[in-house]
């Protein structure tokens, strides 16, 4: 003799609906969050893409100017502070640069270097209208 009792017809069906109803509710569920999902995993991949493209490009700035640092990575303050000083470095040349092509075309007795190449006032005041506009 055995302990479990047997099931009714109707228990049996009830379980089957319950069956059928959690299945075609599963899958409503799978085909209407998917799509969601799937958008979620690729904003992520791209994020994370983005992330690790940026990070390589300046571990092999950095690399360049260091010789002999190829298989080396620098910590990640480290190389954010030498990220930052290149940066300021760059932004001091700029800011040279608008100074220089400032005085240069307000010289009036040309005084402009000569380099053989006709680069004239214009085209010195469009660079200098690009450095502008780009802060």
């Amino acid at each position: 003799m055995s302990d479990i009792e047997p099931i009714s017809d109707e228990e049996l069906a009830e379980a089957d609906r319950r069956y059928r109803d959690e299945r075609t509710s599963c899958a409503s569920y799978i085909v209407d969050h998917f799509p969601k999902m799937a958008a979620r995993i690729r904003e992520q991949d791209w994020s994370f893409d983005l992330w690790y493209k940026a990070e390589m490009r300046g571990i092999q700035m950095w690399r360049d100017a260091n010789p002999g640092s190829e298989l080396t990575i620098p910590s990640a303050a480290r190389h954010t502070f030498w990220l930052i000083t290149q940066i300021e470095r760059l932004e001091a040349e700029k800011a040279d640069l608008k100074d220089w092509l400032t005085k240069a075309i307000a010289d009036r007795h040309g005084a402009l270097p000569r380099t053989g190449r006709g680069i004239g006032k214009t085209v010195l005041q469009g660079v200098l209208h690009q450095l502008e506009k780009e802060g």
